[in-house]
């Protein structure tokens, strides 16, 4: 039986096994749902080690090279189509040979499935009372309370329950410690998801909603009210000419804000005073609407390059730290930067000519994901 496959689950051992000669000792093996498979041996005795990314893909295969021939080993990333031939090639060697048990001893591989079923029922429940946490992150872990609830265990537990309550512990930690007051200033920043090699990889982090993006909403309906107000005291052409040009400039701001939260996971003080920095164009921006066709053009324009540019610059600097998102880094801030020069031109244009120049400029708009 020694040419049996074997799978490993974070490193405990799973399978089809037999106790050895000799030994008096049952090896209980059950799954947890959630974990995975990190280790696979196939049937002609070459192991497979299953990476979570592709990063990890190549440390492994460089650390594997050092002590293993490259003949006698295989990584692969986990979900893609490699890896499900070889969990689909394992498993069918398992049924097979599950199969001519049966047929070659069917009382006791009757018996053999019985009391394995019953194990991996007692298995299961045991660690859900000992091991697995139960978490309420509705309510308390946005307050710095814990909210997980477990019972302990006595000092004899199995190495499988430590190694489980060992990353219970630290997932704890993990969670608890950033409810402090503490923030880093700097962090670099991550694709919150995207797609390689056709699988959707994202951030280890749950997204959710900051205080700050619903504040950034309610900015912008508040602009959408005051755009609209004036443009229903003169319903004419006119008015909803102007009502289109301050509504689209407004929503760029929203748009450029969105941008910077939803693509990328970096949530330091700098990102935080790059939002302020652009709320605060969008408050001289808004204070400069309601005359703006008549005196205030000016200041207007110039609060709204001022944060358009520095989005553009922000991009640049994603492209320069992110290499895989670059060249649609690149294209948005082109796509930001060369309408500037319209509308500093439009800036020394009267009306109506400077509506020649408006349109073009605000026809530009990013549109590439990195995702």
């Amino acid at each position: 039986m020694a040419s049996t496959p074997r799978i490993v689950l974070d490193g405990v051992s799973t399978g089809t096994a037999t106790p050895a000669a000799g030994n008096g000792h049952e090896h209980h093996h059950f799954h947890h749902t959630g974990r995975r498979l990190r280790h696979i041996l196939r049937p002609d005795g070459k192991k497979v080690h299953v990476a979570a990314s592709p990063e990890e893909a190549n440390h492994l295969r460089k650390t594997l090279s050092v002590t293993e021939k490259e003949e006698d080993f295989d990584v692969l990333i986990h979900g893609s189509p490699e890896h499900v031939d070889a969990l689909r090639h394992t498993h069918q060697h398992h049924t097979d040979r599950h199969q001519r048990l049966k047929d070659e001893h069917p009382e006791i591989a009757a018996e053999f499935e019985r009391v394995i079923r019953e194990l991996d029922e007692l298995s299961r429940e045991l660690h859900m009372v000992s091991s697995h946490a139960v978490q309420l992150d509705a309510s308390f872990s946005k307050y710095g309370y814990s909210a997980h609830l477990r019972t302990k265990d006595s000092p004899t537990n199995s190495s499988a329950a430590s190694m489980n309550s060992e990353m219970f512990d630290k997932e704890t930690w993990d969670a608890e410690r950033k409810s402090g007051t503490t923030m880093r200033f700097y962090q670099k920043p991550i694709v919150r998801q995207y797609f390689h090699k056709g699988l959707l990889w994202r951030a280890k982090e749950a997204q959710e909603v900051a205080s700050y993006e619903l504040f950034i909403d309610l900015f912008y309906v508040g602009i959408i009210a005051i755009t609209g107000d004036t443009a229903a005291e003169h319903a004419t052409g006119e008015s909803l000419l102007r009502f289109s040009i301050t509504f689209i400039m407004g929503w760029k701001f929203w748009s450029d804000i969105s941008i910077l939260i939803s693509w990328f996971d970096c949530d330091d003080i700098l990102r935080r005073c790059s939002v302020l920095f652009i709320l605060t164009c969008l408050l001289g921006f808004t204070t400069n609407m309601a005359s703006a066709f008549e005196t205030t053009y000016t200041p207007l324009v110039a609060f709204y390059l001022a944060a358009r540019l520095f989005v553009a610059a922000s991009m640049l600097w994603y492209a320069y730290t992110i290499p895989m998102v670059r060249a649609c880094m690149l294209v948005n801030a082109t796509l930001i930067t060369l309408p500037a020069a319209l509308w500093i031109a439009s800036t020394h244009v009267e009306e109506p000519s400077r509506q020649a120049l408006i349109w073009p400029a605000l026809s530009s708009t990013p549109s590439a994901s990195p995702s």
